[in-house]
């Protein structure tokens, strides 16, 4: 969960780039296993 550098007003839309960077970063890690 990496929230910082989010804006309260921009919560909504940083949560959904927090979704696809941690499925992105799910899928490398899967890939780098």
């Amino acid at each position: 969960m990496r929230l910082e550098g989010c804006k309260v007003k921009r919560e909504v839309r940083c949560k959904t780039q927090d979704t696809r960077v941690k499925s992105y970063e799910l899928r490398v890690m899967d890939f780098a296993a």
